[in-house]
């Protein structure tokens, strides 16, 4: 640790003004922290308190040898609660952030308003989980355009969440990610699922998507977000069950899966659970299925190149429909159908059950062969993917759809 000025930018470091996560380290104090130009550091404000990471985006060598030199956005990250910011000058501290879960850090900014893929016109939509990166860090990361990413919001507690990268843009933007407001809204939520101010800019934290681990960071006070895990287990076998959407991102389908997969000799299981404190783990963990990739999910990506005979996958969603769908055989599905439609009528309710076409239904009917639930198999078309509605995930159709899915795919595999 050693102790610092902030102080501003100067304006022509087009690299840094105007960057919420971006900073300029002068070379003698980044020569005493061992830094390097792309590196991390937490600063601390001694009047706030507040602590912050960022990245030195550039060494300088102006008046001030123990300088930290930014923008007005990234000083005022310092002085949350100030109305006309913070100070041009002020006295701080500084040290490295090692954190091993995160890889790099970024400035979101708002999406072009000609970019529809990114901006969802009414409600949540897939637009919300996809993002465009700047061609510099994608390379940097050495990721790719369908690849996911997990970003934090490291200046609110707890704000983690999965994307999609759908495109880049030019170098122009300097480490900047850009998405629409349903994106960053997505990193603004507090514990009652009420939104935060969603601002067009803020500091995020590239993160690696490790669910299964949760550490709090003793010196800045920041924890790992723990409202996510993955589920898997796994062996050598034909068949594996998934719900790629558990917790409260789909209600009920973890219960569903882990039933399915006790009652399926020698099968599989990955599940991805989202249990957002006081609400919200919909709009904040959902990742449509032709974007899951194993790169961003390592319990997934430990199964995908399986090449499964049989891959299930049980979903929720709101309609008064029960689907079965994806591209395994039609007389299988149909074998499930008929089975679903058993326990549905024993329970005395009016639910539609069908195996769609690829004409029907088409958000849901898992047809696509980029679909994971297809991917994961060996001959790319032996996925059953299960929509159903919020009626057939409470109460005893827990347990009695995933016998009733059992007992179809069992009578199929018998007849073959």
């Amino acid at each position: 640790m050693r102790y610092a000025q902030v102080r501003q930018a100067q304006s022509e470091w087009d690299d840094v003004i105007g960057y919420d996560a971006n900073c300029a380290v002068h070379e003698d104090l980044a020569a005493n922290l061992g830094l390097e130009v792309g590196d991390l550091i937490r600063v601390k404000a001694e009047e706030t308190g507040v602590t912050r990471p960022y990245r030195a985006q550039r060494l300088h060598t102006e008046y001030g040898n123990d300088s930290v030199r930014m923008g007005g956005p990234a000083r005022d990250r310092l002085y949350p609660d100030e109305e006309d910011g913070a100070p041009d000058d002020f006295s701080c501290e500084v040290m490295r952030h090692e954190d091993q879960h995160v890889i790099d850090m970024a400035t979101v900014d708002q999406a072009y308003a000609d970019w529809d893929d990114l901006i969802s016109h009414s409600g949540r939509q897939v637009a919300d989980e996809r993002i465009s990166v700047w061609d510099g860090l994608l390379d940097n990361l050495d990721l790719e355009i369908g690849d996911n990413i997990m970003l934090r919001n490291p200046d609110i507690p707890n704000q983690s969440a999965p994307y999609t990268i759908l495109q880049t843009h030019e170098d122009e933007d300097a480490h900047s990610i850009r998405m629409g407001w349903g994106g960053r809204n997505r990193l603004h939520k507090d514990k009652s699922d009420e939104e935060v101010n969603t601002p067009d800019r803020f500091a995020v934290e590239i993160t690696q998507f490790a669910p299964n681990h949760r550490i709090a960071d003793s010196e800045s006070g920041n924890e790992l977000d723990t409202s996510f895990t993955e589920v898997e287990h796994h062996s050598e076998n034909d068949i594996i069950v998934t719900a790629p959407h558990g917790g409260w991102i789909e209600p009920g389908t973890s219960e569903q899966t882990r039933i399915l997969y006790n009652l399926l000799d020698d099968c599989s299981l990955w599940n991805f659970e989202g249990n957002n404190d006081g609400g919200g783990s919909f709009d904040r963990w959902h990742i449509t299925s032709v974007d899951v990739q194993g790169e961003c999910f390592p319990g997934f990506g430990m199964v995908e190149d399986h090449d499964w005979d049989w891959a299930i996958s049980i979903h929720g969603f709101s309609y008064d429909t029960f689907l079965v769908g994806g591209l395994a055989p039609m007389g299988l599905r149909e074998e499930i159908v008929s089975e679903v439609e058993d326990v549905i009528d024993a329970q005395g309710d009016d639910i539609e059950v069908t195996a769609p076409s690829e004409d029907e239904w088409e958000l849901f009917n898992a047809h696509s062969e980029d679909n994971y639930i297809n991917r994961m198999t060996e001959n790319g078309q032996s996925g059953i993917q299960i929509e159903q509605p919020w009626e057939t995930r409470q109460d005893e159709y827990v347990e009695e759809i995933p016998k009733a899915i059992a007992r179809g795919l069992t009578s199929y595999l018998d007849s073959e």
